[in-house]
């Protein structure tokens, strides 16, 4: 397996090219998953988070490649919340990429709070489809982490002052302006 950050952990179909860019396979994965916004990292069956995190995921949880290698669900130092404040426990009924990796059904969307090595509270919501195993069970479960924290807050902000939205349709004007 790969060790560097953002290698694969498994083969990338090849890349036609014309000599002009790089055409490995591995070359063409890293660049996808370097140029994206989303966080990405792989958790093994048993949880534990192995090379494959991208800079987005280091940059939204506050950890480098290294601080994160090894590093499971149920670690303590998460200290994940759920969006009422309540702990976020990493175990195998509640945690998305556990969840998934326990009964090999996806879960999307799910929202999550996570405290940041330097102390800030970083809202996410969190996919974690499975990677198929032997057995029918998974070999590894794909987290994919978006940074939902300003929308949160503009969310709760609004909700605060009383906005409310507008559940009437939208008038388009059928005819130009004169």
């Amino acid at each position: 397996m790969p060790s560097t950050p953002g290698d694969l952990p498994g083969p990338v179909p090849a890349v036609e090219s014309d000599g002009t860019e790089p055409g490995t396979s591995g070359d063409y994965g890293n660049a996808v998953l370097a140029g994206m916004s989303e966080g990405v990292a792989v958790q093994l069956a048993r949880g534990e988070i192995v090379s494959c995190c991208n800079p987005a995921a280091e940059r939204i949880l506050g950890l480098t490649h290294d601080q994160m290698a090894g590093r499971t669900s149920v670690d303590p130092r998460w200290r994940s919340i759920h969006e009422d404040g309540s702990p976020f426990p990493g175990e195998t009924t509640t945690h998305p990429a556990m969840v998934t990796l326990t009964t090999g059904q996806p879960l999307r969307d799910v929202v999550m709070g996570v405290h940041t090595p330097d102390g800030a509270l970083t809202w996410i919501s969190i996919n974690s489809p499975p990677v198929p195993g032997s057995g029918g069970r998974p070999a590894s479960a794909v987290t994919t982490l978006i940074d939902t924290t300003d929308r949160l807050v503009v969310v709760r902000v609004a909700d605060r002052e009383g906005f409310q939205r507008s559940r009437s349709p939208v008038r388009v004007p059928t005819t130009p302006p004169p």
